[in-house]
This record gives structure tokens, sequence and C-alpha cells, in this order.
């Protein structure tokens, strides 16, 4: 975007051209964090807009006659509010943002006022079309209806579980829920209007938050068992939780029937292998770290199995038992 637009620049040695690529350059960099760009882009270019009239009026038809700091503020307080107030509603927040930032760059008086309409013209015109090029752009190369976009969204969300599984220890919760829910925020933004895209993306976000925590607070309890050769890196069971992880992530990262199977046969391997595993304190839910431990396998497992996890439609079906004959009496 910006190699076109300083193109253009050098090409027409247009005196705002300038403008118009730090306001673009700005815009994208605003814009790119909210879940539809092209959306905010093009409301950000409609709040310039207004403030571009408002400001013409304010610059040549008020500023002269007044005098004085607190007549400055009175005449700036309208347009300050209607920016605030459109920047406070989500439908128009873009619209508020552009008013707000733009107004006050192109119309705010400067120490030494230069009244000059024709820069002041050519100057919001360079900030609407770079504005309105970044739009055109987020709808053509990024439209929030693509596919990949879709499929890119949900990949990162099974992504997280593998976050949870390899990430550092130290805030891996805190971490873990700020980055899933925040690709949330990003799927249930695009998905306006897609009922059934964001009813997939937000099953994923759900059985990833599950099996995610659960494989946190696993790891932090592994990171606190006592010195005690029944807890040791080579007991069966901790080998077995580590081959659970693997398949885990397999299973995130490319969902199949096959790996569904192999997940799930890894995580009622760990269970019992827990369940055979001997320990020297009692078998409380508080003194017992293999209580503990097989409470959180078992709630991967539910999750894994929950009938309103899109893993359902990777299930086996399991064949059902005919309906036993009633015997034939005789007549």
């Amino acid at each position: 975007m910006l190699v076109v637009l300083g193109s253009y620049w050098v090409a027409t040695a247009w005196p705002s051209g300038a403008t118009m690529t730090l306001i673009a350059a700005a815009t994208i960099g605003l814009s790119a964090a909210t879940p539809n760009p092209k959306r905010m882009a093009f409301q950000m270019a409609c709040g310039t807009f207004i403030g571009a009239l408002v400001g013409f009026v304010e610059m040549f038809f008020v500023f002269p006659w007044i005098d004085g700091f607190p007549l400055l503020c009175l005449m700036l307080a309208p347009v300050i509010v209607l920016g605030s107030f459109l920047a406070s509603r989500p439908k128009y927040a873009g619209v508020g943002l552009g008013l707000l930032i733009f107004f006050s760059t192109g119309s705010v008086p400067d120490n030494l006022t230069i009244y000059n309409p024709y820069t002041f013209i050519n100057d919001y015109i360079a900030m609407v079309m770079g504005m309105l090029v970044c739009a055109a752009a987020g709808a053509i190369i990024l439209p929030p209806n693509s596919r990949w976009l879709w499929r890119r969204l949900e990949q990162d969300l099974r992504g997280q579980v593998v976050y949870a599984i390899s990430g550092k220890l130290k805030g891996l919760a805190s971490s873990f829920e700020s980055r899933t829910r925040d690709l949330l925020h990003q799927a249930y933004g695009l998905a306006v209007g897609q009922p059934k895209v964001q009813s997939e993306l937000l099953r994923w976000m759900f059985v990833v938050l599950e099996v995610g925590h659960a494989i946190i607070e696993l790891r932090k309890e592994q990171a606190i068992l006592p010195v005690h050769p029944a807890y040791a890196e080579s007991q069966p069971w901790r080998q077995a939780i580590r081959v659970m992880g693997r398949s885990l992530v397999r299973l995130f990262l490319q969902p199949s029937q096959s790996n569904l199977e192999r997940g799930l046969i890894a995580v009622d391997h760990a269970i019992s292998r827990v369940q055979a595993t001997d320990e020297p304190f009692a078998p409380h839910f508080d003194t017992s770290a293999l209580r503990r431990v097989k409470s959180y396998l078992h709630f991967i497992r539910t999750s894994l199995l929950d009938p309103q996890s899109p893993l359902a439609a990777y299930a086996v079906a399991k064949p059902t038992a005919p309906a036993p004959q009633g015997l034939d009496h005789a007549s």
C-alpha cells in the first residue's frame, strides 16, 4: 500500500502526497487490530470527511472572529463531544475515531495559524483518499467472508492447544486465555452475518479453552510434585502423559477420525497408568497428586467426547444393538 501511494505521490508531485501516504500508514495501523479492517478504514474516512466539513467552517468562518483560549475551547467542544459520542458506540466507533483524530490534525489552529484554503482542502482530500484506498485494499486482499480466512482463524484457535502444551509454564494460563479470547473477538467480529461459521468457530474456542486449561493445570501439578520414586520422570504414568500430549498436538493440528481415536486411546492409557501407580500419601484429593492428575485427565477425556464439540464430527458411531425380539406365544 505504501509503495503504491508513494509512487503516485512521486509521479504526480502532489504537494499533499506526503499527507496521503502518512495517513494511509496510520490508518493501516489503526484498522489492522480490528476484526474488520475494511469497515474500520471506511468509517474513519467518513469521520474524516465530516471533520473536513466542520473544520472548514470553523477554520475560515469562526476562528478569525474569536479571541482567547476560552472561546477556542468553546468552539472545539461540540466537535469533541460529537466525536467522543460516536466513538463510544461500537457501530460508529470508526466514524468517531476519524473525526476526533483527523479534525485535530487538520482543523485545530496552530500557534501561528495560516488561513490557506488551498492547502486545507488538498490535505483533507489526501487524508480521505488514503483511507479509502486502505478500505479498498482490505475489501480486495482481505475480504472478511473469504474461506481461507475462516480456515486460518480456526487453525489459530486449534493451535492454542499446542501453545498450552509447549509454552513456558510461567504466566501460561493468563497468556493462553488472552490469546484465545483475542481470536474469539476477531472471529466474532468477522463472522457477523455468517451464523454457521461463527457457531463453528465458537465451538472450537470452547473445546480449546477446556482442553488447554486442563493441560496447563496438569503441567502445573507435575511441576510441583514432591521428590519420590512414584513421581519420577521415568514412571510409566509420566511417559503416558507425554505420549498423550503428542497425540493431542496431532489431533488439534489435523483433526481427523484416526487422530481422535489415537488421542482418546492415549488419554485412556494415561488414566490407567495413573490408576495403577501407588503413591505414599493418603488417596484424598487435597493430599494425593495422582488423584488430581487423574481428574485433569478425565476432564480432557470428557471434553474430547463432548457431543456438542466440533470433534464429535470425527467420532466413530457405535453400532446399536438390535432390539430383542419378543417370544412367540403358543396359540
